[in-house]
């Protein structure tokens, strides 16, 4: 019920602009100084033989079973060969000659990135775009995606060690870990690597061999010279550079969700192949997550152009945006005359019309009796101003607290036995309510809605969390409100909060009762016994 006071810090913003663009540039050259320590194949590098071998940490997924092998002396002179149950490859450069034979025609994403993030793992080009947010050793930064008026946001992080090399990156074009660095010709090179495959599997490929390059020209040898750019490979580009072939794509069939937002937009991450058929739907990344397996499965059928890299058609991961509309229905509805709302809007009604302390509340005085299942009981009162200033003071038998906010800025002084300090605070937190986030600021699509009976009348629930088989929540959070918007109860931490007793008080339908119930009974009750208006105002 209570609106927590923030102390509000007011910092130079010229300052801190300053400061943070100093800490990004940092960041970025210890990147750039990582990207260049750990390129084996930068130029003048030193000629090398690597041998990779990679498997999953699921023993039942043996496709991911990988050996890569490298023979690299220059960058227009190497051999490389690749084998896994589905897909082997051999290729060879010789200067302007280029050879490589495939068992299919698709490289999997996630061996794209095992071979990338071996020899050449840092996307520069990438990194220098981005807006980075440092935080110690990472650079945290987001891609925005939007499509007819909707925009969504999706997470990147680079990391670096102590000792200057690149712990992680979760990029738009690589998502690898790597540890066990070592030593080669003034590198220093993963010697284990981690990528994803399709969930839950981890793909962890270890360096077995990494020698400098002996007598190997047979090695480079090319039998039949296909030219480099009709090379299998994978081009990284924006979602708006892949053209829909709208003849062959079916537009998606939204089902009907129980949770909010119903109209929005989601960012799909997709594979194509040459012929600009989706191959692999990675990460979806949506406001409302119940729409995402609806999108996987229909996405996964579209059909685009094939995407052309130097005239030679390319395999291409992008990201797409993709607009959902659909229609919001609460579950036990039955075509009741309830109406859908959003659990934001919900709670800023709920403390709208009950909460004293809300926006349009007027200064009061208010005491009330605690009773404990224990027997034990007690008193507390509170003097309330503004959400910056009020006060107030809860005792039980010999333990009591007093709090006090001024300007902002609370103080608490506790009395009696230390042990008795998780029970007075656990009262306070039931005389401020027990909404998730009083800032508003939570994920809607966590929230299902559902028509239930709660203290026998009908009442709209809002929840996160599992159910027993009498459709009671038993892990999570819950809240229920009734038609008019009041909040009834709530759930949390297995035990429930109950509204009770509501009666007109300037302007508000207030509650004189809180019952908190377990699965042991009523453990707590708090019972207003006045509320009256302080400081010569009317309510």
């Amino acid at each position: 019920m209570r609106i927590a006071a923030a102390v509000l810090v007011v910092a130079c913003a010229l300052g801190l602009g300053v400061a943070a663009a100093d800490e990004n540039d940092d960041f970025l050259k210890l990147i750039e100084r990582a990207a260049k320590t750990s390129n084996l194949m930068a130029d003048g590098a030193a000629p090398f033989h690597m041998k990779l071998v990679a498997q999953s940490n699921r023993k039942d997924h043996p496709e991911y079973a990988t050996e890569i092998e490298w023979w690299w002396s220059s960058a227009e002179k190497w051999r490389r060969e690749v084998k896994t149950p589905g897909f082997t490859q051999t290729a060879v450069r010789n200067g302007t000659q280029y050879y490589e034979s495939n068992s299919s025609e698709y490289l999997p994403w996630w061996l794209h990135e095992l071979i990338a993030a071996t020899t050449d793992p840092v996307p520069l080009e990438e990194l220098r775009r981005a807006d980075m947010d440092v935080h110690g050793a990472c650079g945290k930064w987001e891609s925005e995606y939007a499509k007819d008026g909707e925009k969504i946001g999706v997470s990147n992080q680079a990391c670096v060690n102590p000792d200057g090399t690149v712990g992680q990156l979760f990029t738009r074009t690589l998502g690898a870990e790597f540890g066990n660095y070592q030593s080669f010709g003034g590198k220093r090179v993963a010697g284990t690597v981690k990528v994803w495959a399709v969930s839950p599997n981890e793909v962890t490929g270890t360096v077995t061999v990494l020698e400098k390059l002996k007598d190997a020209d047979e090695k480079f040898q090319v039998v039949n010279d296909i030219g480099f750019g009709a090379r299998v490979r994978f081009v990284s580009v924006a979602g708006d550079a892949v053209q829909l072939d709208q003849e062959k794509s079916r537009a998606v069939e939204w089902p009907v969700v129980h949770s909010f937002p119903a109209k929005g937009v989601m960012a799909v991450q997709v594979k194509l192949d040459r012929e600009g058929n989706v191959r692999e739907v990675g990460t979806i990344v949506s406001s409302n997550v119940a729409l995402t397996d609806a999108a996987k499965q229909q996405i996964g059928q579209w059909k685009f152009k094939p995407y052309l890299q130097d005239g030679f058609p390319v395999e291409v991961n992008t990201t797409i945006a993709v607009p959902y509309a659909t229609r919001m229905e609460m579950l036990g509805a039955d075509g009741k005359a309830l109406v859908p709302e959003p659990f934001i809007e919900r709670m800023k009604k709920a403390r709208a019309l009950s909460d004293p302390r809300g926006e349009g509340g007027v200064p009061f005085h208010l005491t009330a009796k605690v009773e404990l299942k224990s027997g034990a009981t007690g008193s507390y009162e509170e003097t309330w101003h503004s959400a910056a200033k009020w006060e107030r003071r809860l005792v039980i038998g010999d333990a009591g607290v007093s709090q006090m906010c001024d300007g902002g800025k609370v103080t608490a002084n506790f009395e009696g036995p230390a042990s008795s300090r998780v029970l007075l605070q656990m009262i306070l937190n039931e005389m401020d309510g027990r909404f998730p986030d009083r800032r508003y600021q939570v994920y809607e699509a966590d929230w299902g809605q559902s028509v239930v009976q709660f203290d026998g009348k009908e009442m709209v629930r809002v929840a996160r969390g599992q159910v027993d088989e009498k459709n009671q929540p038993i892990d999570g959070q819950a809240f229920w409100f009734d038609t008019q918007g009041l909040l009834h109860g709530a759930f949390e931490q297995a035990t429930t909060a109950e509204y009770q007793d509501f009666e007109e008080w300037s302007g508000k339908r207030v509650p004189r009762r809180i019952k908190v119930t377990g699965k042991d009974g009523v453990l707590l009750t708090i019972t207003i016994e006045k509320i009256e208006a302080v400081g010569g105002v009317t309510p």
